[in-house]
């Protein structure tokens, strides 16, 4: 329920005794339900003296009473500050350096409507609050779904690496089993199933990490009011981060794998005895 429907409509002109300024010692009557007092020219009453400013204050009117909000520090009643506050009859409105006396048109003291008018306004504020409080938590999960789509490009990263390393020890598997052509033609062709495989892979995560960027300027435009939608988003990162790690295991050990097989085949072509013929064997005086 808004302010000025609990408040209903005023029976009565709000009259004020102007005291500094221009119009010092003059009355001024307010007839509207909502009236804002300032010095700028949309105000409903204006006060173009110096000191005053373009906005000070709200009044807010009705049967049931009446209510006036301030917009600027310098606003002041009764020589107080306030936010939200009913306004009675012999209350003195600062504003700068004009002071306004209510003469007319306001209760005399504050009503059981405007009692539950300012409970409802200390309400609104700790709504308020908490939205504010669930709007900071929803910036916080946003930073941290940004600090792991950076730590997901790393790992592509890092995969993209590990998958160039693994290019050039197949170039030098290639160069060191040159004696062994057919063993090295299956392995090749072993190794280049597991590159097509692997560039498939990376291909479909960099389709994932567009996808997800794309997804993350969603998520900017609208986290207000998509938190569960970001929290299970949240959860595909990290299940892709889980998928990423283990190709990174898995081409790992691959690697190690094949640089094994390697060294055994070059063990294997160094320590293979050199054949002899059979006329060196009877000219040799040595052998019976």
């Amino acid at each position: 329920m808004s302010v000025e429907s609990m408040l209903g409509t005023p029976d009565a002109p709000l009259a004020f005794r102007v005291c500094g300024g221009p119009l010092d010692g003059q009355t001024i009557t307010l007839t509207a339900a909502k009236c804002s007092i300032g010095s700028g020219q949309m105000r409903t009453l204006r006060l173009r003296h110096h000191g005053v400013r373009r906005m000070h204050c709200l009044i807010l009117r009705g049967a049931r009473g009446t209510v006036v909000r301030r917009w600027s520090p310098e606003t002041r009643l009764n020589g107080q500050s306030f936010t939200d506050a009913p306004l009675c009859l012999g209350d003195r409105l600062t504003l700068g350096p004009v002071e306004l006396e209510v003469t007319s048109g306001a209760p005399p003291e504050e009503s059981q409507p405007l009692a539950a008018l300012k409970q409802n306004i200390r309400a609104s504020r700790v709504r308020t609050r908490t939205l504010v409080q669930k709007l900071r938590e929803t910036r916080e999960l946003l930073y941290q779904i940004q600090r792991e789509l950076t730590e997901a490009k790393q790992g592509h990263l890092d995969l993209q690496e590990q998958l160039r390393q693994m290019r050039a020890s197949s170039d030098v598997a290639k160069q060191q089993c040159g004696e062994r052509a057919v063993e090295l033609e299956r392995r090749e062709a072993q190794l280049e199933t597991r590159q097509a495989e692997v560039e498939r892979e990376a291909a479909r995560l960099e389709e994932n990490r567009a996808r997800d960027a794309q997804q993350r300027d969603h998520w900017e435009m609208f986290c207000r009011h998509r938190e569960e939608e970001m929290a299970r988003r949240e959860a595909q990162m990290k299940e892709e981060h889980r998928d990423m790690s283990s190709q990174r295991l898995r081409l790992t050990q691959q690697l190690e794998a094949l640089q094994r097989r390697t060294d055994e085949l070059e063990s294997r072509r160094r320590t293979m005895p050199q054949a002899t013929t059979p006329d060196e064997t009877q000219d040799d005086p040595r052998l019976p």
